[in-house]
């Protein structure tokens, strides 16, 4: 038997701790650990942003906004997991994981200055927000493996999860004329409850042909998430919106196959599978009465190839096709507001994306790493910010983009300089692009692309003889990236922290310097056609 007792604390804006127990129990066929954390939480953003509306004489409406958020959250995180060995063939393992949140407030306060064409401040607005989460997240696996009694072996097994969510707002929008006299208020509440279960089963076999591996296995997942949304204005009591309130169901099931074969020579290595995977999914709206039904099946090939020249050269290649699918909080046709101008909404109607990867890589004296890198990302499911500049509303929606590729090439070097200090550095030079329908600029085609680099030079030092304390330095520099229609502004992040280990390594003490310059945010400019609006966010 082992058992330990741990704590962090870490002072921000705002103090936050952990506390956290894991034990360990093991016999001849029996290994048992449990585990336990509990993490109190309180976090701070500020952010401030800036919309332009526009008609055909140009900015008519500026508006300027303040927002502070602060989120409290209480979560507790328990662990499971039982290895019995049955006998010298046969072994059982027993996962759980709960991750519970009872506790859990945002609270959000906004102030917004609206100028009008000749900048005069034209009214102003405050908002005040109030959100209470209860979050609840279960799962469980079990798994069955054998070794045959000449080469390989099988593992069946069975994963379920349960995800529940309810939360509530209550928001207060309060304006006023330049003098401060008021106008009038808008209020509102919602309230919000998600359940999803997963289950999967899926059976794997490993083994030889020959001298070559092989992998195979089949796999079945079921997914069926249940939302609802009800909204309501409370200026005069508590009076449904129909128009935004909505139950949404999707089910989802998935059939999918692998083989894969790995096989290496003397100087040659390669490894190439292929998966095949069959979907089906509907997502039902009440409230509107309608249904999306979508089934494909598709191939999922992938091939690897190394080549060792000698001791000190190495090429390789690799190209695979990858799925995203879309989470399932982004089909619910929901809207999650900060005002009733601001808000984020969900799209029922996103699709799968597929991906084509390909990587062309050559390291030299196994310290240096070169990456070259071509992604057709296909119709990527990208957040996307749109205005309307008629009824002054600025949204965030999820679709799938019309296109989307990534190009560029990576540099890796890392080494001890000496027995105290470490350097690793990385290097990227890239190109991002993605064109979109602008949902408010008359569906015209819309590209966002980008060409930037990044770098990243850290030092490891260690400062004592015995390796109980040590330092690192870093710097980080990204000239921009893309974010959805958001272009993301240059960043500089300067870092400097300190590590000492006491009692034998049973307690650490740490202090983190991060952001010393103060440029390490970036602002986000959403900026085409008719679009204008930009906002930066800096956590604590």
């Amino acid at each position: 038997y082992k058992g330990n007792i741990n704590t962090t604390f870490t002072q921000g804006i705002f103090s936050k701790y952990n506390f956290g127990t894991s034990h360990f129990y093991k016999t001849k066929k029996l290994n048992l650990n449990l585990s336990y954390n509990f993490a109190p939480r309180k976090d701070f953003i500020n952010l401030d942003g800036e919309t332009n509306f526009i008609n055909n004489t140009g900015v008519y409406s500026r508006w300027l906004t303040d927002f502070e958020h602060t989120k409290r959250f209480k979560t507790h995180n328990a662990g499971l997991v039982l290895d019995y060995q049955l006998d010298d063939r046969n072994e059982i393992n027993i996962t759980s994981n709960a991750q519970l949140t009872p506790f859990g407030t945002y609270e959000s306060a906004q102030n917004t200055v609206i100028r009008n064409q000749l900048n005069s401040i034209d009214s102003t607005f405050t908002t005040a927000s109030f959100k209470d989460e209860n979050k609840t997240n279960i799962s469980g696996d079990i798994t069955f493996k054998h070794r045959f009694k000449e080469n390989g072996s099988l593992m069946v097994n069975g994963h379920y999860t349960n995800f529940n969510l309810s939360r509530t707002q209550d928001a207060q929008s309060d304006y006023f004329r330049p003098d401060d006299s008021f106008i009038r208020e808008f209020n509102f509440f919602t309230d919000a409850n998600q359940d999803i279960e997963i289950v999967t089963a899926q059976v794997d076999y490993m083994g030889l042909l020959g001298d070559t591996n092989l992998e195979t296995g089949v796999k079945s997942s079921f997914i069926n998430s249940q939302s609802a949304l009800d909204y309501f204005t409370t200026n005069s009591g508590m009076i449904l919106d129909s128009e935004l309130s909505d139950n949404f169901l999707y089910d989802e099931k998935v059939y999918a196959a692998y083989a894969s074969i790995s096989h290496d020579w003397e100087k040659w290595s390669l490894k190439a599978g292929l998966r095949a995977e069959h979907t089906q999914s509907k997502g039902t709206s009440l409230a509107l009465a309608s249904s999306n039904d979508l089934e494909y099946f598709e191939l999922f090939p992938s091939v690897y190839i190394l080549h060792n020249s000698n001791e000190n050269h190495s090429f390789s290649f690799d190209y695979s096709r990858k799925l995203s699918r879309p989470r399932y909080e982004d089909l619910n046709p929901f809207r999650t507001f900060i005002n009733e101008n601001i808000f984020l909404e969900g799209n029922p109607n996103l699709t799968p994306s597929f991906s084509n990867n390909f990587n062309l890589n050559y390291t030299l004296n196994q310290e240096f790493f070169f990456d070259f890198y071509y992604r057709d990302n296909g119709n990527y499911i990208s957040k996307l910010s749109f205005q309307d500049n008629e009824n002054q509303i600025l949204r965030d929606i999820t679709q799938n983009v019309l296109e989307s590729t990534s190009y560029g090439f990576d540099f890796n070097y890392g080494k001890s300089i000496t027995n105290n200090w470490y350097l690793y550095s990385y290097v990227s030079i890239f190109h991002e692009d993605e064109t979109f329908l602008a949902l408010e600029s008359n569906n015209i085609e819309a590209t966002n692309n980008f060409n930037g680099i990044y770098v990243d030079i850290t030092n490891y030092i260690t400062l004592s003889k015995d390796g109980t304390f040590k330092g690192e330095a870093g710097l980080t520099y990204l000239s921009g990236f893309l974010e959805g229609s958001y272009t993301l502004s240059e960043t500089t992040n300067l870092n400097f922290g300190l590590r000492k280990s006491l009692w034998k390594r049973r307690a650490l003490l740490s202090l983190s310097l991060n952001d010393i310059l103060g440029k390490a945010n970036a602002r986000k400019t959403s900026k085409y056609l008719n679009q204008d609006n930009n906002f930066l966010a800096v956590p604590e």
